[in-house]
């Protein structure tokens, strides 16, 4: 019998100068209702389908459901969405299912704005967009709900101030959007290959203020594995009114941390941490932390950075856990940086974490392999159930 994701009931409102479009999720009877809300955005966005097919698609495919949007969807997006985007997917990961998409199709707008966003989270990757394109940029976007929790309010809030410091100092326009589109899609799908269309959901739900939108790359030319944010991939989630540019791939972490060394606005608001301790800004411990730190050291920045420790924990680093393709790439370049600069304790620490990566990658394979297909055919009730006894919030 075949399955249905299907996007309903999809609306827009402003309710005290919040703009929000929200819509109801139904797979096969188990509908949750996934939002997208700012209070800095003009309320143009004129195909309410598009951010839903960017942050569906991935999804569908998993589970290899038709996808049904009941509202409007740009033509190009839906062209691209129902070839091309599902052929990159496919050719990733063979457990995907190439799907059908129904949806009610216009002609792209052509409104032509000229206003440039990136998005900006205050690590290494915006922050060299930022400033490579400090001169065209006219506001930074930063979203609620993706690598910060939604139950987090306090380190949403004090990340908020920080940047919204920076984008002043920059002199930039600052767009927030808050949504639970990440909580509702990690039950079918992993963020590291899911990001990229969730991205592009927040591009199209703000394509009324701005017409072009950077996405700083993670990796360079010389790492396009498999990855949710893509050279080959960004640009395709673009319509005739908006852009996606995938920007950066030319210049590793290290080399966009010299690029930043002696900007003190950046340094002194980097925000890199994902766990987050006690609502820590950064922890200064995980693997991202230490990776940064690591980028800073290599270029003489760390003693100036105002958000991370100016020491490196050589121990923490030999015992990292190397858990995909994306973390190594990242070891072996600052490897590469602490052999060039004579860091000798930095490159005997990072050498042992490299050779330790295969019995970390057994975990990647059994969360992904085993544990996922399990968790996608566990009833709701139960979910519940683990996710209180967890501490983590039930869904309704």
């Amino acid at each position: 019998m075949s399955i249905s994701l299907s996007v309903k009931n999809i609306h827009n409102e402003i309710i005290d100068g919040e703009y929000t479009v929200k819509a109801d999720i139904d797979t096969d009877g188990d509908v949750s209702e996934v939002y997208f809300t700012s209070q800095e955005i003009n309320t143009g966005l004129q195909k309410l389908g598009d951010p839903y097919l960017c942050s569906m698609l991935l999804p569908a495919m998993k589970i290899g459901a038709k996808l049904i949007i009941d509202a409007p969807v740009s033509r190009s997006l839906y062209e691209k969405a129902s070839t091309i985007i599902q052929d990159i997917y496919f050719c990733w990961d063979r457990s995907l299912h190439r799907i059908e998409i129904e949806a009610i199709i216009e002609e792209d707008s052509n409104e032509e704005l000229r206003s440039e966003a990136s998005f900006f989270s205050g690590g290494l990757d915006s922050l060299y967009t930022l400033n490579k394109h400090k001169d065209s940029i006219t506001h930074t976007a930063f979203v609620w709900g993706f690598d910060i929790p939604l139950e987090n309010e306090k380190l949403w809030n004090e990340s908020k101030n920080y940047l919204n410091d920076a984008a002043g100092r920059y002199d930039k326009t600052p767009i927030y959007v808050k949504t639970n589109v990440k909580k509702w899609a990690e039950q079918y799908v992993d963020w590291g290959m899911y990001h990229g269309g969730a991205l592009a959901a927040i591009g199209h739900f703000i394509s009324g203020s701005v017409g072009k939108i950077y996405i700083g790359s993670s990796h360079t030319f010389e790492n396009l594995f498999p990855w949710g944010s893509h050279y080959i991939l960004d640009p395709l989630w673009s319509t005739l009114k908006t852009e996606f540019v995938h920007d950066g791939c030319e210049a590793t972490r290290v080399e966009k941390a010299e690029a930043i060394s002696n900007d003190q606005v950046a340094l002194d608001i980097i925000r890199v941490c994902y766990k987050n301790p006690k609502g820590a800004y950064n922890c200064g411990k995980c693997d991202k932390c230490l990776r940064t730190m690591m980028n800073l050291k290599a270029v003489g920045a760390l003693d100036k950075c105002k958000t991370l420790p100016h020491q490196l924990d050589y121990k923490k680093i030999s015992g990292a856990e190397i858990l995909n393709e994306s973390a190594l790439s990242f070891f072996l370049e600052n490897l590469e940086a602490a052999k060039r600069t004579g860091q000798v304790e930095l490159s005997s620490a990072l050498n042992e974490a490299i050779s330790n990566k295969g019995r970390y990658h057994f975990k990647t394979i059994f969360r992904n392999y085993v544990m996922q297909p399990i968790w996608l055919k566990t009833p709701k009730f139960i979910k519940n159930i683990i996710r209180f006894s967890i501490g983590r919030p039930v869904d309704q």
